[in-house]
């Protein structure tokens, strides 16, 4: 009896994966992705048996691609407060984010909307640490600005969004291609410097400051349970998005792929910072 029970596990076992096999998958999803995101999914899907289509276009043209039923999967950029299609399944993959960077010394430990706003709009009346800080050290010392620019971050569109509000950046404001070189090395030859940067992955988060939207309320470090848990909020969530027609057990194998080292460190180059691992085992388990 005990051996024919685990002959019908290992059975339907099989049967479960048997769909997986071989089988074509096409996949859509935002354009931030295309490159070396899409080449080292298109990979890792390969090793398992999977071939799959694969055109990162977009998330507005993803999304119709999926309502349309042109596509099974998307991995689409929703804001927080976006509702989405209630029918799609969604998977948290990783997060965009703006972040504010300073010197080690410097004493101040969080930053509203209203200050941060203050700082950085054109016509901001915040220009010097001593208006955020009544540390004497800091009295004479100026605010340096500077904004990181990636192609693949949407950290600056974030950050003018949710804080400017539209309105225009400060002239001063210096504006740096990530290849201009690492923002450790910009705020330790400036200690006055504040910078406006994308997440860099392996730059420890111990020099971002703690962001608050309001006065009154905990400010938070961009930490990655921070950022998951939405504590942390200029974020941009990414999701893989799925049709409700699609099997558990692709499912699966798709988040097993994205969740892998080979595409979470694309993913982490293209600056979008994953879960903690801890929460990507819960939602593997979660489709069992």
């Amino acid at each position: 009896m005990k051996r024919h029970s685990i002959g019908l596990l290992i059975l339907s076992g099989i049967l479960a994966l048997a769909p997986l096999f071989g089988r074509s998958l096409s996949l859509s999803g935002s354009d931030l992705f295309d490159g070396d995101v899409g080449k080292a999914l298109e990979a890792a899907l390969r090793e398992r048996d999977v071939e799959a289509e694969i055109r990162f276009e977009g998330s507005l043209i993803a999304e119709d691609e999926l309502k349309n039923g042109q596509v099974e999967a998307s991995l689409l950029a929703m804001p927080d407060e976006a509702d989405g299609e209630t029918s799609f399944r969604r998977y948290p993959v990783g997060f965009q984010l703006a972040v504010c960077a300073i010197h080690p010394a410097n004493p101040v430990q969080a930053l509203t909307y209203d200050e941060l706003a203050e700082i950085f709009r054109s016509n901001g009346s915040i220009n010097d640490w001593k208006d955020l800080t009544d540390d004497p050290e800091w009295s004479e010392q100026k605010l340096s600005l500077a904004a990181i620019r990636s192609e693949h971050s949407v950290a600056l569109e974030l950050f003018n969004a949710m804080v400017l509000r539209g309105q225009p950046l400060k002239r001063s404001v210096r504006i740096l291609d990530s290849e201009d070189g690492s923002v450790p090395e910009l705020i330790a030859d400036e200690s006055g410097a504040l910078v406006l940067t994308p997440w860099v992955p392996g730059e420890s988060s111990e020099k971002y400051i703690a962001v608050r939207p309001e006065t009154g309320t905990r400010g938070y470090t961009p930490s990655k349970d921070n950022v998951f848990f939405g504590d942390y909020p200029l974020r941009l969530p990414f999701y893989l998005t799925v049709s409700p027609d699609l099997d558990p057990g692709t499912i699966k194998v798709l988040l097993k792929t994205i969740y892998s080292g080979p595409v979470s460190a694309a993913l982490s180059k293209a600056g979008c910072m994953p879960l903690p691992e801890s929460e990507q085992r819960a939602i593997i388990a979660s489709l069992d």
